[in-house]
């Protein structure tokens, strides 16, 4: 049987062991805290920036996309160019009425180019009705702002096509409205010249306004 301050002191001795093996076992708040904080492979700092910066994704919604505005102005010439040649057919033949047609459809805007569009020879729907002596067209497009001194490839007016064709009624109207007969084409030859020749070869009398 052992001592009464023996024992005792054994028991100390067993319950300080106990806590120093206890306090061990258990991390120190430092070691905790730095575990935490140690980077992991998912949490490394290049890969938060590229979080941060993600790469150019699709265009937001609204903003123009160039092959449909390339597709749509294609469209938009092809049409241009349809109603062009449909009114320089119709001036052609005097189709006032389909003529008026293709005009009313065309907005502001395009308007003045199908006025000016021209043939492979150079001429504007407004020389080829006069081409024709197709009064009521060449007063419908004048009305609607042709231009009455443009010249084709061989540097002729309408005036001088009409004349060279012998449509009387037609270069009177074209004066009236203030062709220029002094105009001269490719071959140095103006209205008026043609308009001496004219009567010259045919005999005629004809006298038109201001020649």
């Amino acid at each position: 049987m052992q001592p009464a301050g023996a024992a005792s002191c054994s028991r100390a001795t067993s319950g300080s062991q106990e806590q120093a093996g206890a306090e061990r076992s258990r991390p120190s708040a430092a070691g905790a805290d730095a575990a935490a904080c140690e980077p992991s492979a998912a949490c490394q700092p290049g890969q938060k920036r590229a979080e941060a910066s993600p790469s150019a994704g699709p265009a937001a919604p609204g903003a123009p996309d160039a092959a449909a505005t390339s597709a749509a102005a294609d469209d938009l010439a092809a049409a241009l160019d349809a109603a062009a040649a449909a009114l320089r057919a119709y001036c052609t033949a005097g189709g006032y009425d389909e003529a008026r047609e293709v005009l009313r459809g065309a907005g502001r805007q395009a308007l003045p180019l199908l006025l000016a569009a021209r043939d492979a020879e150079g001429r504007t729907p407004l020389m080829l009705a006069c081409m024709g002596g197709h009064g009521r067209l060449v007063k419908l497009l004048l009305r609607k702002g042709a231009a009455l001194d443009a010249q084709d490839g061989e540097g002729n007016t309408a005036l001088a096509l009409t004349v060279l064709r012998g449509h009387q009624a037609v270069a009177r109207h074209l004066l009236e409205c203030g062709a220029d007969a002094s105009r001269r084409n490719a071959a140095g030859a103006s209205a008026a010249d043609l308009v001496a020749g004219w009567v010259a070869r045919s005999g005629s009398l004809l006298s038109l306004h201001g020649l």
